[in-house]
């Protein structure tokens, strides 16, 4: 009578610690709770998709055989500015740009040089936030150059 007793409190333990709700598995036949899923889904609709933030490098090249100043002229996120040069090469990264707005480049010469041996090449570039550089506008040519695009993307 004690083996009986005993046997059935051990086996009373085993079935009571043996069906533990910790485990958050459904069984085979029971539906995973979708509560929590739709309260998510309503949160992710409901925040603000964050706006674009668009970024905009500039690159120039004007090889000559003589020095020649340049006027370069760009968009900044800002304001327009420019500066005078007689290099031959420059490059600018500016940003952050909103969508729809037209940025614009351009690259004068202050000489007037009939022989002046050269040839202009101007590019704009635009990223969008992570994403990387695309050529959005190009030109190249003997004499001043000016390019503009529009943030469209």
């Amino acid at each position: 009578m004690k083996f009986k007793l005993l046997f059935t409190a051990l086996l009373s333990v085993f079935l009571i610690t043996g069906c533990s709700t910790d485990d958050d598995t459904p069984l085979d036949n029971e539906q995973p709770s979708t509560e929590n899923s739709s309260k998510d889904e309503e949160s992710d609709d409901q925040q603000p998709t964050e706006e674009a933030r668009y970024y905009v490098k500039y690159e120039w090249e004007m090889p000559s055989n003589i020095t020649m100043e340049k006027i370069i002229s760009f968009t900044t996120e800002d304001n327009i500015e420019s500066f005078k040069t007689t290099g031959e090469l420059w490059e600018g990264t500016y940003g952050p740009f909103k969508k729809g707005v037209t940025i614009v480049f351009s690259c004068t010469s202050l000489d007037d040089y009939k022989y002046a041996q050269t040839n202009n090449h101007a590019r704009i570039y635009v990223s969008r936030n992570q994403e990387p550089f695309v050529i959005k506008a190009e030109d190249s040519g003997k004499h001043d150059i000016s390019l503009s695009y529009t943030i469209d993307f």
